[in-house]
Formats: structure tokens, C-alpha cells, sequence
């Protein structure tokens, strides 16, 4: 019996966001891929900062959460990357901070596809909008997550209007101390001070599968298997599974 590897070989990180109307470019609101990676693989929410200081939810997930962080933790510790986005704001913004490219939605498979192929141990980062998610790039993300021969971790973020559900104090038997998400620079935030991001994260035999059925912001609060985190410790997490980084907090 052969063991799976235990670590990926590449990850494909993809970061929707949802500012426009989901009719804008695409008359679909479900995506194959999306369903498949929250069903089979581990779903949990990620806080943001919304403090006075704090930067883009999608700068935090690169963690640049202060307007002072000039850099990705993907260029900091020389990580083989490449950012793909739609967005020529959001490229020239990142331009010193990672490899960034600007691509038009139809061309992310290919540029995903090609640059896997050719650098080992690499994270591919895309930045889109929900609406400009397409066959092409959901036929790549079925494929990466399903190949039986596949050590691609496979990632998805998106932006949320929800929030966790809140849990009733008479519920709880015993005082909960500050939770450890809440910490950064070593001060804890306030929930009136966060937003909320969902993700879906799998790497095939080697996640924990939880009882989302669905990429539903509802359902993942809900029926996630695993709580909350800060942002930018979703990029750490897909470091340490490609071999770049110690376990997050250990």
C-alpha cells in the first residue's frame, strides 16, 4: 500500500470577492467546483479587520493587514508565487508587494495550469469577482481537486455579508476566555471592529471532512468543522502544507 505524500505539491488559493450583481457576467450562482471543494474538504470562517488602521480583506489574506505591510508573506519568505486577478487597481496596488499579473477571466485556467506545471512547490493566488467565475476555471479547480493522482491543495475564499451565528451565554456552563483569533500585535479586537470571510480548503485523503454540503456562507458558519481565524493566517496554513513554513502557532 502506497501512502499519500504529506505535504502538497502546489496549492491554488482563489479569493472571490462580490461587488457586483451575480447576473452581471455570469447568469450562474453555483459552481461545480465550489460545492465539491466545500463537501469534501474543511470549511471554517476567517475574521477581518475593520479597524481605522486596517487594509483590503484581500490584503489581509496576503498578510498585509496595515497600511505599513508592504510586503506579502508570499514575496517575505520567498515562496515561488504568482497572483492572477481581474483587477488592474488591484495589480498596480500590489505591484512591489508579489508577482502579480493582471488577466482577463477567461485566461486565469490556462495561466493557473502553466504555472504549476513549471514551478514545484508554488501557490497560485487569484482575485476575482463571483460573477466572473466560468467554465474554464471551474472545469481546473474540478479537475486539481478530483485527479486521483493530485497533491494540489485547492483553496476558496469569499467575502461575506454574513457573520458566525452568536452563541447565547446562558448556553455556555462555563467564563470563555478571549479567543486566540481575536489577538493581533497583541491586542485583542472587538466583533464590532471584523468582517467575515468563508473558506473551503481541500487536499485530497488529507482533510478533515465536516457535514457542509455546499459552498454556502450559511451552511459554513453553521456546519463548518473548524471555527474562526484571523486572515492572514490562511496563507500560513497553505505555506506549512507545501513544506515553506512550521505549523501555524506551534
Amino acid at each position: 500500500m502506497t501512502l499519500p505524500p504529506l505535504i502538497a505539491t502546489y496549492a491554488v488559493l482563489v479569493y472571490l470577492s462580490e461587488k457586483e450583481t451575480p447576473v452581471a457576467k455570469s447568469s450562474k450562482t453555483e459552481w461545480t467546483s465550489l460545492n465539491l471543494i466545500a463537501k469534501n474538504g474543511s470549511n471554517g470562517s476567517l475574521v477581518v479587520s475593520t479597524g481605522s488602521e486596517a487594509t483590503t480583506s484581500f490584503k489581509q489574506v496576503l498578510d498585509m493587514g496595515h497600511a505599513t505591510d508592504k510586503t506579502s508573506i508570499l514575496k517575505a519568505l520567498s515562496i515561488p508565487h504568482l497572483v492572477l486577478t481581474t483587477s488592474i487597481d488591484i495589480c498596480a496596488t500590489l505591484a512591489n508587494a508579489a508577482t502579480v499579473e493582471c488577466a482577463p477571466p477567461h485566461a486565469l485556467a490556462s495561466r493557473v495550469l502553466a504555472f504549476i506545471a513549471s514551478s514545484k512547490r508554488s501557490i497560485v493566488v487569484l482575485h476575482l469577482d463571483l460573477s466572473e467565475m466560468n467554465d474554464a476555471l471551474n472545469e481546473c479547480l474540478v479537475s486539481l481537486s478530483t485527479n486521483v493522482d493530485s497533491t494540489c491543495f485547492v483553496g476558496i475564499v469569499k467575502e461575506s455579508t454574513s457573520r458566525p451565528p452568536a452563541h447565547n451565554p446562558t448556553d455556555i456552563p462555563f467564563p470563555v476566555p478571549p479567543q486566540s483569533w481575536l489577538k493581533r500585535n497583541g491586542q485583542y479586537e472587538t466583533l464590532s471592529a471584523a468582517s467575515w470571510l468563508v473558506y473551503s480548503f481541500y487536499l485530497r485523503h488529507q482533510s478533515r471532512q465536516d457535514t457542509v454540503a455546499t459552498f454556502n456562507d450559511a451552511a459554513i458558519f453553521s456546519l463548518g468543522g473548524y471555527s474562526s481565524m484571523q486572515a492572514h493566517v490562511a496563507l500560513r496554513e497553505i505555506s506549512f502544507r507545501l513544506g515553506h513554513v512550521a505549523k501555524y502557532g506551534a
